[in-house]
C-alpha cells in the first residue's frame, strides 16, 4: 500500500442506516430551526394559544367543555396517525439485504479522492466533491450533499484519530505545479 493512501474494508448494516438517518435529520432539523422551527417551541405555543383562547371564551355562556375535549381529541389522534405514518414510511425507506448499502464495501483514500467498491458498484468521488466530514451517534459521515455521503461506523476503524487526521492530510494536498519550461 503506498505511503499516501488509506485502504480498509467497511461492512455496513440496517442498524448504521438507521443511525446514519438518525443523524441526517437531526442535522436538518438544526438547520430549519427559527423561532417556530422546532417541535417543542411549536407545542409550548399552541399551548399558550389555548389558554388565551379559554380565557377569552371564558367569560361566554356558550363555551361548550364535552366539545372543546371532542376537539382537542380529535386533534390529539390527528397527530398519533401523522406520527405512526412517518414512522411506517421511515421502515419502508430501509435498505433491502439485496441491495448496495447492507454488506461489505471497500475504501481507498487518496490525493484523488475516495474510491469505493462493493456488491454491484464501483465509484469515485474526487475531494472537492466532499462537502463535510462530521461525526457523531458512532458513525463518521463524508457528505456529498445535503442528505447522500459515505458512511463509517467508529467501531469498524481501528485508530480513529489517526484516520481523520490522514483524511484530513490527504483532502488538502495540492499536486506541486509543473513550472513552464523555457
Amino acid at each position: 500500500m503506498p505511503k499516501n493512501q488509506i485502504e480498509m474494508d467497511i461492512h455496513l448494516t440496517k442498524e448504521d442506516w438507521v443511525k446514519f438517518n438518525k443523524f441526517v435529520q437531526r442535522k436538518r432539523q438544526k438547520a430549519l430551526k427559527g423561532f417556530m422551527g422546532g417541535f417543542y417551541s411549536s407545542w409550548v405555543s399552541g399551548l399558550v394559544l389555548a389558554v388565551i383562547l379559554v380565557i377569552l371564551y371564558r367569560n361566554m355562556n356558550d363555551w361548550h367543555w364535552p366539545t372543546a375535549l371532542m376537539v382537542t381529541a380529535l386533534f390529539s389522534a390527528m397527530i398519533g396517525l401523522f406520527l405512526w405514518y412517518m414512522h411506517r414510511l421511515q421502515t419502508a425507506f430501509m435498505p433491502s439485504e439485496q441491495g448496495t448499502f447492507i454488506g461489505k464495501h471497500h475504501f481507498v483514500f487518496d490525493e484523488n479522492g475516495i474510491h469505493s467498491e462493493g456488491e454491484g458498484y464501483n465509484g469515485f468521488h474526487n475531494w472537492k466533491v466532499i462537502k463535510s466530514i462530521e461525526r457523531g451517534d458512532g458513525i463518521i459521515v463524508f457528505f456529498l450533499d445535503t442528505a447522500y455521503g459515505y458512511l463509517f461506523p467508529e467501531n469498524q476503524l481501528r485508530n480513529l484519530p489517526e484516520f481523520l487526521n490522514k483524511v484530513n492530510q490527504l483532502r488538502a494536498y495540492q499536486p506541486a505545479k509543473a513550472s513552464p519550461s523555457q
